[in-house]
């Protein structure tokens, strides 16, 4: 398919949106936990897993579906995709227990396993191979669109008309969504079946391994903390669970200019050069978070920790994207795939062991495990841009 760049005007925002949509689907929880597990009568921990069963769905869908629809016009597809997780996280708001959450949260996460990738895939398709990184930075800044508007609008919404307005609305969200991309990608668009071998192309690249390794393990170490960002906050700083989405929100800000620098620098720099500067930034966060409990919840030590955590988060993921993109252009649709997957087994394994380290009252050990894995994400990454192609 010959490239459709004067499509990519009205397209792109489409695709950023569908990043906002899916986003704010896997995240708003996470500022929701309190008011959920109150109303459906469990615990904090076991509440988060909602997060996690999530995470798995995507995680097992986002490469499976991805080489199993691998023949399907990419139009047809996003507005499928979009459809349903619309519909089900909407349904999310009707259940009457945890169990029916985990339930339906598990169904939304393998429909969403397909809207990030394919989002960066069709954005690749639609612009000239030299706009494709920058192209796809900025369809992935709907991540942090979602944050800024989603997930802090949500916590409002979950405060002032409780949690399933919140989760209806972004229901609502996905069907928008839906129309949009109908309306502004063009038909026709297709991608290169991807059946075993190019499964076994991946498997056998071993600079592509270790870039998704990369993302496993910088998403982990991030989403020890990030999870359960509301209750530690409330339990380190006193900060109000109704007052979380601001936190989010930081973050969310922090990490959007970040997005919006990264993009501007992968025109002209490597994608490895952003990933190294970005987790050395975000390690850096990661080691002052006891500040924030030892300063009795300051200002200035949750400000620092949201600069230093908080601009590289989307600028990392954003330029891994992008290093795929380039690298294997060919195996682009599935190793992007596997990206995300990558960071769904993050947050899930990430959110599990948080919640167990916060059930077993070892709360103190979430900061320098998360560090850790981080710095070594950075020692990888090193090791990747430094071995011959």
């Amino acid at each position: 398919m010959s490239r459709l760049s004067p499509n990519a005007p009205a397209a792109l925002p489409a695709l950023l949106w569908a990043n906002v949509v899916a986003g704010a689907g896997t995240f708003m929880p996470a500022a929701l936990l309190v008011p959920i597990a109150a109303d459906l009568g469990a615990s904090v921990a076991a509440t988060g897993q909602a997060l996690t069963v999530f995470a798995i769905a995507m995680a097992i869908g986002a490469p499976l579906l991805a080489a199993t629809t691998a023949h399907i016009d990419r139009r047809t597809l996003m507005v499928a995709v979009l459809t349903l997780f619309g519909l089900l996280t909407a349904g999310s708001a009707a259940v009457p227990t945890l169990a029916a959450l985990l339930a339906v949260r598990a169904a939304a996460g393998l429909a969403a396993g397909l809207i990030t990738p394919q989002a960066a895939t069709v954005a690749g398709l639609l612009v000239p191979p030299e706009r494709r990184a920058a192209a796809v930075a900025y369809v992935f800044n709907g991540y942090a669109l979602s944050i800024v508007v989603g997930v802090s609008l949500g916590a409002w919404l979950g405060d002032a008309f409780g949690w399933r307005a919140a989760l209806a609305g972004v229901g609502a969200m996905g069907l928008l969504g839906a129309g949009w991309v109908a309306a502004t990608v063009p038909r026709g668009l297709v991608v290169p079946p991807l059946g075993l071998a190019a499964a076994g192309e991946v498997a056998r690249d071993r600079r592509l391994r270790a870039i998704l390794a990369v993302t496993v393990l910088q998403a982990t170490g991030q989403f020890m903390i990030y999870s359960y960002l509301g209750p530690l906050l409330e339990r380190q700083a006193g900060i109000e669970p109704r007052h979380a989405g601001l936190a989010f929100a930081a973050l969310a800000a922090t990490g959007l200019a970040g997005g919006v620098l990264a993009m501007r620098r992968l025109a002209t720099d490597p994608p490895s050069r952003v990933v190294a500067i970005g987790l050395a930034a975000m390690a850096v966060g990661f080691a002052s978070w006891p500040a924030i409990e030892w300063s009795g919840g300051s200002p200035w030590a949750l400000a620092w920790v949201a600069l230093a955590w908080g601009t590289p988060v989307f600028a990392v993921n954003m330029a891994q994207q992008a290093r795929l993109a380039q690298g294997r252009p060919a195996l682009a649709s599935l190793s992007i795939a596997l990206n995300s997957s990558g960071m769904f087994v993050g947050q899930a394994a990430g959110t599990a062991a948080a919640g167990a380290l916060i059930h077993g009252g070892a709360t103190a050990a979430l900061a320098p495990l998360g560090t850790g894995l981080i710095l070594l994400a950075l020692v990888l990454s090193l090791r990747v841009d430094r071995a011959p192609a």
